[in-house]
């Protein structure tokens, strides 16, 4: 992410230390990383929740192209695999909506 070599780290630990002195300075290295690591957790959880909804459209897509075909050559029981998963879909996209709304909440 950053591109910091051994004498920039070196530099801000000084400046940290000069600045803060060196009773807060471990308190806020503490609170950067937490932070830090917080924030990591939060893009990874949003990154697979995106993931998780860009699949659920494919799926829907494939659902679409599969209702596109004419059904009265498409036997009974494949018919009603079709509209399972069509539910499964719906309730899906509904579910990680929601699950998206309070992750964008807490960001906020």
């Amino acid at each position: 992410m950053f591109d910091f070599g051994f004498w920039e780290i070196i530099l801000i630990g000084v400046l940290g230390l000069i600045v803060l002195g060196p009773e807060k300075l471990p308190k806020a290295i503490d609170t950067v990383v937490n932070t830090i690591s917080n924030l990591k957790s939060m893009a990874n959880s949003l990154n697979d929740e995106l993931n998780k909804e860009l699949r659920i459209k494919e799926l829907q897509q494939s659902v679409d192209k599969i209702n596109s075909i004419n059904f009265e050559k498409i036997p009974d029981d494949i018919k009603e695999c079709i509209s399972d998963i069509e539910k499964s879909t719906q309730g899906l996209t509904i579910k990680n909506t929601n699950v998206i709304k309070d992750q964008s909440s807490k960001v906020v």
